[in-house]
């Protein structure tokens, strides 16, 4: 098994070799360590007639996001830009102490439609980049669609990991298209990054600046919670088990008597949408317990999506008209699924649950699985 180290320079001429120099592997099982002191954008396993065996890819923070420590890098620092990572043999390697509930996807990209063939389709790469964020400075500085309804940022989450990509990929995943909205809406676009500025101020520019570490952009074929499942932790915990995490317990008429216990609930697709067939949830408790929503259940083959109204009347009449799979009535606790989109009503879905009380009910609440 061959070991490489990969290391660059940071000069940020362009062009600069050292800054991208070549890290080629071999046809055979590969281990490619990222050095802390490579602050570039080195190209790592970049000889596609070198491609083969199962590489692991061991990835390093070459600046100290926890620390908010100043340096003279790139914001995220240096970035490797890994190629040719197959889904179904390679792995990455996060680096120590590394929590996956710190990690988001950003720049996530598809291949545009568009502009290809279905037979060019098939054989172009997507391509992501791994950030650690324990500050959450991304999801701060700009919300992704669902927590506030932005029509112009590309971020949502696929399970519990938060996801940025591009136009296609928004559409692939949301059904949403930020570049129309911006078109058809150019003084609410700058409004929106108007918003996203005062974030950036409000959190600290030392924060933005020096909180988070790029660790990797890959280049692969397939689906993205395919890719999910080959990052691991120093556990061997992969970022997919985190994402979809499949706790689940007792469903219907469930009592959570015990606060502290971080119980979960699990909610599937009930026989009829009217309140005989519901879950009814008692004593949910907010900052502790989980709701366990069985999404393919549901027939949702993307990313699911959740929004808050404040009333009935505007879960029917406003929320109910967006690409949003699960719609919550703030007033009474009633949990709705919007099956068809953007037209009126909730199309073959309505009322999933009742949770007593009314319980104030975020993201941060529910786990698709």
């Amino acid at each position: 098994m061959a070991k490489i180290i990969v290391n660059s320079d940071p000069s940020y001429q362009p062009g600069d070799w050292e800054e991208t120099r070549s890290h080629p592997g071999t046809t055979g099982d590969d281990i490619f360590t990222i050095s802390p002191d490579s602050h570039g954008y080195p190209f790592v396993n970049d000889d596609p007639d070198l491609h083969g065996g199962n590489d692991i890819y061991q990835l390093s923070l070459d600046v100290f996001p926890d620390e908010l420590k100043p340096h003279p890098y790139q914001e995220g620092g240096g970035t490797p830009m890994i190629e040719g990572f197959s889904l179904e043999r390679d792995k990455i390697i996060l680096p120590d102490g590394v929590d996956l509930k710190d990690i988001l996807i950003i720049n996530y990209t598809i291949p545009d439609p568009d502009q290809i063939d279905e037979h060019e389709l098939a054989l172009s790469f997507s391509s992501a980049e791994i950030r650690y964020d324990p500050h959450k400075a991304y999801e701060m500085v700009y919300p992704p669609f669902g927590e506030l309804g932005s029509r112009f940022g590309v971020g949502w989450k696929i399970g519990r990991t938060l996801v940025y990509g591009g136009r296609w990929s928004a559409l692939e995943w949301k059904g949403i298209d930020p570049m129309k909205n911006k078109e058809n809406d150019p003084e609410g676009y700058r409004q929106w990054i108007k918003e996203g500025e005062t974030n950036a101020l409000a959190l600290g520019l030392d924060t933005v600046r020096y909180g988070a570490d790029d660790i990797g952009s890959v280049e692969f074929k397939g689906n993205i919670k395919d890719f999910f499942s080959r990052i691991f932790d120093q556990n061997g915990v992969s970022l997919h088990e985190y994402a979809f995490n499949k706790r689940t317990g007792p469903s219907h008429e469930t009592n959570q008597k015990d606060p502290a216990s971080k119980a979960h609930s699990s909610l599937v697709k009930p026989k009829k949408f009217n309140k005989k067939f519901i879950d009814k949830i008692t004593n949910f408790q907010p900052t502790n317990n989980t709701l366990a929503i069985d999404s393919d259940g549901f027939g949702i083959d993307s990313a699911p999506t959740f929004a808050v109204g404040k009333n009935k009347k505007v879960v029917k009449r406003q929320l109910a008209k967006l690409y949003i799979d699960f719609l919550y009535d703030q007033k009474k606790g009633w949990l709705y699924f919007n099956e068809n989109g953007t037209e009126k009503g909730f199309g073959d879905g309505g009322i999933i649950a009742i949770l007593k009380g009314a319980p104030e009910l975020t993201s941060d609440n529910l786990e698709f699985i």
